[in-house]
């Protein structure tokens, strides 16, 4: 009996569906679940959603010491890499899913890659092993985290498979960002398919080496599920927006995404905002201009509300914007042409107009309209700010 306990305790992953076949069975649309949640978030009180935990954790916390629990691994894999057999497979698996990655991957890596008797083949051979095969997600991204030690070309399907699991997007990034060849592309290519933390620690390790890149950092880069405000600072750098503004028109994209990245800008944190933006005055000067010149939505007049409420706060503190380089007479330029477009009657006339066919085309006794997409959303958004009663 206490053999066959042995054996079941140590061999986790046998009966359980693979991670990496469960996200190839689900095919395009992910839901974001895996096979090991019920046992992984058994003691706890909250399930995060997929990706937030480490995203979370490395964005807001220092990295820890290997603590008891690594050096064991450290000593399994070692020789695992060098003799290696399925008694001591179990007996790494098992450590590796009950330990948290997250909090000592770096430290582990170092210290096994600096470890005199490793072996790098077999130390391959293992990591692809728990990348195919783990039952449980701490295995796999410890197997993605080696598999970033090497030249990983030949894995690249396999790696950017997990990647689209926003889980695993974190690891698949950093191995395909040590290991293929091209790699900027590769995270671009995935970068475009992952929308919550996992496309947060894409676009942060994105180089904006082409045009392709930068247009889509402008247009599509900063909007995510977790808060746009992580990508701000980093979209507006380096897709350079302070160029792509300075010019006498802009196409809709591009104004629809300048939008996203100036309010971000302006909520200020998570991560660095309209404080520690160099271009903060010359961007807003020049999405209030372009205003004028664009075919306009009520999406692009918020954030023109957004803006003139900014300005408005810092009118008693000038000396604050005048420290980042702020110039008084832009600054008052641009308050002044916020309060122009605002005080436009067309704005009002639009609502009312938008509110009275919406309500014919509903064919029924409407007391309100209900914002039930997109742009109503930001239509009764700026009826609120214009205080119009609908």
């Amino acid at each position: 009996m206490s053999v066959a306990f042995f054996n079941r305790k140590r061999n986790s992953w046998i009966g359980k569906p693979s991670i990496y076949s469960f996200i190839k069975e689900q095919g395009q649309v992910l839901d974001g679940t895996l096979p090991d949640d019920d046992e992984y978030w058994a003691d706890s009180p909250i399930r995060w959603v997929a990706g937030a935990q480490d995203g979370v954790f490395g964005h807001h916390m220092a990295e820890e010491e290997i603590t008891e629990k690594g050096y064991p691994i450290i000593r399994l894999l070692v020789k695992q890499s060098s003799r290696p057999n399925e008694l001591r497979r179990s007996a790494l698996y098992h450590r590796l899913s009950k330990l948290q990655i997250s909090s000592v991957i770096d430290h582990l890596l170092q210290k096994i890659v600096e470890h005199p008797s490793v072996n790098f083949d077999g130390l391959y051979q293992e990591a692809k092993w728990l990348v195919q095969n783990g039952a449980h997600r701490n295995s796999v991204k410890f197997g993605l985290a080696l598999l970033g030690l090497f030249k990983n070309d030949e894995e690249k399907e396999l790696i950017l498979s997990l990647g689209r699991h926003e889980e695993f997007t974190l690891y698949a990034a950093v191995a395909i960002q040590n290991g293929t060849t091209d790699g900027n592309k590769t995270l671009f290519e995935l970068a475009q398919q992952v929308h919550g933390w996992g496309k947060i620690h894409l676009v942060e390790r994105l180089e904006p080496n082409n045009d392709e890149i930068k247009n889509w950092l402008l247009r599509d880069g900063c909007c995510n599920t977790v808060m746009n405000e992580y990508l701000a600072s980093i979209c507006a750098r380096r897709g350079e927006l302070h160029k792509a503004l300075a010019v006498e028109k802009i196409d809709a994209q591009l104004m629809d995404g300048a939008s996203d990245i100036i309010e971000a800008l302006l909520a200020g944190g998570p991560a660095e905002d309209i404080y520690d933006y160099e271009y903060g005055a010359q961007v807003l000067a020049d999405y209030i201009r372009l205003f004028e010149k664009q075919c306009a939505s009520f999406k692009h007049l918020l954030t023109v509300f957004k803006i003139r409420d900014f300005l408005n706060e810092h009118q008693d503190n000038e000396s604050l914007l005048s420290e980042l380089g702020w110039v008084e007479q832009q600054i008052a330029d641009t308050m002044s042409n916020c309060e122009k477009i605002i005080a436009d009657d067309n704005w009002r006339k639009m609502i009312l107009h938008a509110v009275a066919t919406k309500e014919r085309v509903q064919n029924e006794n409407t007391v309100a309209c209900v914002a039930d997409n997109e742009q109503d959303y930001y239509m009764m958004a700026c009826a609120e700010k214009l205080e119009i009663d609908i």
